[in-house]
């Protein structure tokens, strides 16, 4: 195993294997061809890597939750410094083609790949399910069925959300005109990755991917799906939610160093985005509110 990757088993069953993955690599540039055996979802707590797959580079920051299909290669770059920190869902073929059976019919029927995709959004809900299960989980606190039902469910809102995407609203638009904008909102994704914690404005992240503020605006909801603002929040909520779950108790500190404005901000934040306060996401929540919460994937 390469030297700046170090992996942990958080939990194990017939289904999946969860892992929590901790990178920190000595160069920005791209490593060796990588390739998986098994159909792995990752859920990005900290930090920022690339992914590139042929000509596609694709952005895993808190915001994503990165798919690595089986048999399909693939490199890692790391532009930002810092490294990564993620926890990998790592399934067998049989319970990711089971899913897609009812997700999304004719992806199960693939011969060589079945996850066919790169990423998806980490939706508020499905992050903190995942923060939640983790917490017990590397605590002791769930048997496999628990285990294995939650995964499961987590898979399947997942490629539910790859199937809403499918549909490419910017796909009319000549290759060039596509493959650089694809560039522009990778590249400000990147600096919001590397400055959320930093007091940010519009003017300021246009500039520093060389283009308008109005330009940005447009280019970026497309390639994204969400506004400049909403990303940024979300960048900022996600490290308070991983903070959280490691015992920060400091919540003006914490606040003021992610770039709200005050305690009160990030409270009235983080319950609007996570649907709990962050002192229950410091405490943890039960195997019987995580069942529940899990509930709202189903939808």
């Amino acid at each position: 195993m390469r030297g700046h990757i170090h992996t942990g088993v958080v939990c194990e069953t017939a289904t999946v294997v969860i892992e929590d993955v901790r990178c920190r690599p000595e160069c920005c540039e791209c490593g060796a061809e990588e390739v998986t055996t098994h159909p792995v979802f990752a859920f990005v707590r900290s930090g920022v890597f690339v992914k590139h797959v042929g000509s596609r580079e694709i952005v895993g920051d808190t915001n994503q939750v990165v798919f690595f299909d089986q048999n399909r290669p693939y490199r890692v770059s790391h532009p930002v410094a810092g490294g990564d920190d993620c926890t990998s869902f790592t399934f067998t073929e049989a319970a990711v083609r089971d899913v897609l059976s009812v997700c999304a019919p004719g992806r199960a029927e693939a011969d060589s790949h079945v996850l066919l995709t790169d990423r998806t959004p980490s939706e508020p809900c499905a992050a903190l399910v995942q923060q939640q299960f983790r917490k017990l989980a590397c605590n002791g606190g769930m048997d496999s069925i628990a285990i294995d039902e939650i995964s499961l469910t987590l898979l399947a809102r997942l490629l539910r959300s790859t199937e809403r995407q499918s549909g490419d609203p910017g796909s009319h638009a000549r290759s060039n005109t596509r493959i650089a904008h694809r560039r522009l909102a990778r590249d400000a994704q990147l600096y919001l990755a590397s400055s959320f914690r930093e007091s940010l404005d519009l003017v300021g992240i246009a500039n520093a991917v060389d283009i308008s503020p109005f330009q940005l605006c447009r280019v970026f909801r497309r390639e994204t799906g969400w506004t400049v603002h909403k990303y940024l929040v979300r960048l900022r909520l996600r490290a308070a939610l991983e903070a959280l779950g490691e015992g920060h108790e400091d919540l003006t500190s914490l606040a003021l160093d992610l770039g709200f404005s005050s305690h009160a901000h990030l409270c009235d934040s983080f319950r609007t985005e996570f649907g709990i306060t962050p002192s229950a996401a410091r405490t943890g929540l039960t195997v019987a509110q995580i069942r529940k919460l899990s509930k709202n994937l189903e939808a």
